[in-house]
Parts: structure tokens; sequence; C-alpha cells
């Protein structure tokens, strides 16, 4: 049956199409040979059960439209199933719409051999019924597939907007959860994160910053603020310098999936003092600006990643180079550190230089002995 409005097929279609039928079995075999030498399918896990069903209900709904036993309407579903099954097996689109493609020369040369030889001609002047039914087919194949990866997509992002709230919003410290998230994610469990949040004005600039670095980055949103994480181990020089110039908070690198709740609070907290000139704002150049006392854990963090490398050394030079940094810190003259310490100034500026290449921080300079006073208090050893 057609639907009201549509053709009726020819009587050799329909024929044809009947001596189709009638060897669906044999048919729907044929069809998964040549389906299973595709590039998308012969990878693919799906199993051949799977193919044939598919292929038999496909074949079976196309031949009975042609054959005048059946309605569009119910192909047009199954079409649609099929689209949207192959989309949650992980077939590639172009795949399957090469693989749906193959119907046209396959059912014709199929239904051809049920034609007559005297009806032959005839049967050659139906081509564009048999491919206006296969391209019907084809196209409601690939809106089931698009409408599936909507889904999906919208799936996705509900999970993942839940495993991130769980994460950094109500830091939940479960192995569990880390272990889920960097799945979700894409990223690695133990590795080192630097956080960027986006100024709310800068949404824009935020995005081509992120993008620039690595166009595959994904974008992530949360409490209507976006944020990126990205992966410090694969920042180059130029990329930390694009970062510099743009104007987002970035945090402190984070490390581990433990420590991404911390520095995204903190990112997203710099993200809104961003300086004028619309250069990024760093824990280092912001600190004096965050509130007293709201960045303690942050501190704890920032200050066992930056003076790692000064604490890995030998406990005596660490003495030399924080009694150094101490009182040039108290006394703001390398001459009066020299003299308080017994040293040439030579050997000052020698320490002063091994601290830097160490830490990352210059006494010498304001807001890096303001800084380091910081840092030191929260591991225990400013005294």
């Amino acid at each position: 049956m057609h639907t009201e409005g549509s053709a009726e097929p020819s009587l050799v279609i329909r024929r044809a199409a009947e001596g189709c039928l009638a060897g669906l079995p044999g048919l729907a075999d044929s069809y998964v040979e040549e389906l299973s030498s595709l590039t998308g399918y012969s990878e693919s896990n799906i199993p051949r059960e799977d193919l044939h069903r598919t292929a038999a209900t496909a074949l079976k709904n196309m031949l009975g439209v042609l054959a005048g036993s059946a309605d569009t309407g119910g192909l047009q579903a199954v079409s649609e199933n099929i689209g949207r099954r192959r989309a949650r097996q992980g077939v590639p689109l172009d795949s399957l719409l090469r693989a749906v493609r193959l119907d046209f020369p396959f059912l014709w040369r199929a239904m051809r051999v049920q034609v007559p030889a005297a009806a032959q001609a005839a049967f050659a002047e139906e081509v564009v019924s048999v491919w206006d039914t296969i391209e019907t087919h084809v196209s409601n194949v690939q809106a089931g597939y698009i409408a599936e990866l909507a889904d999906m997509n919208r799936e996705l992002e509900i999970e993942q907007t839940y495993v991130l709230r769980r994460l950094l919003v109500a830091a939940v410290d479960d192995p569990g959860l880390h272990s889920h998230a960097a799945a979700q994610l894409g990223l690695r469990l133990t590795g080192k994160y630097l956080v960027v949040a986006a100024h709310p004005g800068y949404g824009h600039e935020f995005r081509n910053a992120v993008r620039a670095i690595d166009p595959r980055t994904r974008l992530h949103s949360l409490d209507g603020g976006e944020f990126a994480l990205l992966d410090d181990a694969a920042l180059t020089t130029a990329h930390r310098n694009l970062l510099a110039a743009a104007p987002v908070g970035v945090a402190p690198f984070a490390v581990g999936m433990e420590q991404l709740s911390v520095m995204w609070k903190l990112a997203t907290r710099l993200a809104k003092l961003v300086p004028d000139d619309g250069t990024a704002a760093t824990f280092a150049g912001q600190w004096p600006a965050l509130p007293d006392g709201q960045f303690a854990e942050e501190l704890r963090i920032v200050a066992g990643s930056q003076l790692e490398g000064l604490f890995s050394q030998p406990e005596q030079d660490v003495e030399y180079l924080l009694q150094t940094a101490f009182h040039l810190v108290s006394s703001g003259s390398i001459s009066r550190t020299a003299s308080a310490l017994f040293c040439h100034r030579n050997t000052i500026l020698n320490r002063l230089r091994r601290f830097t290449a160490l830490t990352g921080l210059n006494p010498t300079l304001p807001d890096d002995a303001g800084l380091l006073r910081l840092l030191l208090a929260a591991h225990g050893r400013l005294s």
C-alpha cells in the first residue's frame, strides 16, 4: 500500500520486487557479503547477525514499497532506526552512506534477474521509481543518524556537566570519580593540568586563544563560566606566551584530578581580575587582589609545586638560598645582604640567580618577594 497521492508502481516493477521478496533470505546474505567489504564496516565490531537482520528488514521494506504491499511510512521508520543504530555503534557517517547507497545497484541487479527478456526495456524505463525509493531510504537513514548524534551529544553534555559539577564544584575526593572524570573529559589521570577560565566579557578572545593552542581542546561551561583544561606537558613556550597575552584567568597547574577543583575555583576568580591591558590574570600577578583568607588551599598547592625545585636540593643548599632570599627581602639591599651573611656580592648574586631558576621568583621584585613570603608560610618555612 502506498501513501495517499503517491503513484502506484508499474506491473513490471511490482513483479520484479515480488520475485525478490520470495528469495529474501538469500538476497540478504548476498547483500551482507558486499557490505562487509566496505571501509567502516569491515573494521566495525557489528555482529554479522545484526548486519543480516538489518539488511533483511531494509530490503523487505524497500521491496514492499516497490511491490505496492507496504507503505512509505513503515520504510521511513525502518530507515531512521538503522541510522540511529549505526550512530550508536560508532559507524562513521560516510561509511554508512556508502553502504546504503550500495542498495540501488544491488537491488537493481537483483530485480532485473526477475524480469523476462521481453520486459527488460520496460523495466529499464522504471529506473527512476527504484532510484526514488532508495534515495528516500538513504535520506531517512542519514536523518536518523544525525538525530541520534544530537541525542548522544546532549547525553554526553549532561553527563559531563554532572561529572564536572561533582569534581569541581562539590570537590568530591573519590578515586572512582577521578577515573570516570578522566575518561569522560579525555584527560590523563595523573597528569599536570592548567586551568584557563574566560573573563565574562571576553568569551570570544578566550575561545580563540584556546583553539590557537589546540583546536581539539574541549571547551567547558559551568555555572555560566567558560573554561578549558590544558595538558601542561603539551604546552610550548609559544603557547604559554599566547595565554599570557589573552584576557583569561590562569591558575597554577593542578597535579592530578584531585587538585582540579581548587585550581578551577582559583582560575574563575582570577578571570574577574584581568588587567585593563587585556592580558592574563595569574596567581603570581594578582594574588594581592584576592580576598584575604580565601585562597589558603590554593596557596598550599601552589607552594608545593612552585617550591618543589628548591626543596629538592640538598638541605644545606636550601638553607643558604633561603637565608639569602630572607635577608634581601628584609634589607632590600644586595650589599647589606652580603655583609650580613659574610659573603662576597657576587656570591649573593649567584645564589639569587639560582633561587630564581629553582622557584621562578625573583626576591628583588616587590610582588615576587610578597608572594615568596606567602608560599613559604604555606610551606611552613617562613621562620
